[in-house]
This record gives C-alpha cells, structure tokens and sequence, in this order.
C-alpha cells in the first residue's frame, strides 16, 4: 500500500465528490481487509474518545494558494500501526470531500501523521478531519 493513498474526484467533472461516496471509493482502492468496516464506519465520538485518540487535537498551517499541510498524532499501543483516514471537504458536515486518502502512522513516525494537501483551489475555506479506530476526530 502507498503511504498516502489519494483519492480525488473524478476527472474532468469539475466537481467535489460526497462523502459517502468518496469512503466507498476509497475502501475500492485500498486493501484493508477486514479492518475496513472498523476504520470507515466510525460513529460519532465523545470528547473523552476523541481526546484519548487524538490527544493533541488537529492542527493545520503551511497555507499556500493550492495547498496546505494537516496533521494530528494517534495514541496507539506503542508497537503497534494504525491506518488513519483523512478527508478535506468544502463544508464543515464534512460532506463534499475534495481530497483525502489513509495513511499508516507507526513508531518510526511517532505515530504522528503529517499530510501535504494538494490540488486545493485558492481563496477557499476548507474543513478537515482524521478518522481511525473508529473514531472521528473534531472538523478543523
């Protein structure tokens, strides 16, 4: 599996794909064998979830006119992998997603998942938001 696997809308549509349907897409192009219903069917959290799984929250920064950089750390037991879902969307529903993918977070990354966000279009808002273990972390 690609380290960043990246899912966009389809070419030449000129438009921002649902959620659902990006999920969909996604679990087509990633093999995640039976941990797929776990990590793309997380429910609504807690705070108390979301602090335990997200201990420092969402951050993002580096903000240029196509791009963006997101990131967050995952606490894990300490030898253990993690896949983590991120989706950039246009709305804070999170429902038009315009970019996302799953990346693996381990030790060797300190289980922190830094992501470069690009093909973003300029002088637009976005909300992003990380999902693993099923649980979804707050909309940034």
């Amino acid at each position: 599996m690609k380290r960043n696997a990246v899912v966009t809308p389809p070419p030449g549509t000129g438009r921002t794909m649902p959620r659902r349907d990006f999920l969909k897409a996604l679990a087509a192009v990633t093999t995640l064998g039976s941990g797929a219903s776990k990590l793309l069917g997380a429910q609504s959290a807690t705070a108390l979830e979301r602090a335990t799984v997200f201990p420092d929250g969402i951050k993002s920064g580096d903000p240029a006119p196509h791009s963006a950089v997101i990131w967050t750390r995952v606490e894990v037991e300490a030898r253990r992998a993690s896949e983590v879902l991120w989706s950039v969307a246009e709305d804070p529903d999170m429902e038009n997603v315009v970019r996302g993918g799953l990346t693996r977070v381990d030790a060797t990354t300190g289980h922190n998942l830094h992501v470069a966000v690009d093909g973003l279009q300029a002088d637009r808002w976005y909300h992003y938001r990380f999902e693993t273990k099923g649980v979804a972390s707050v909309v940034g």
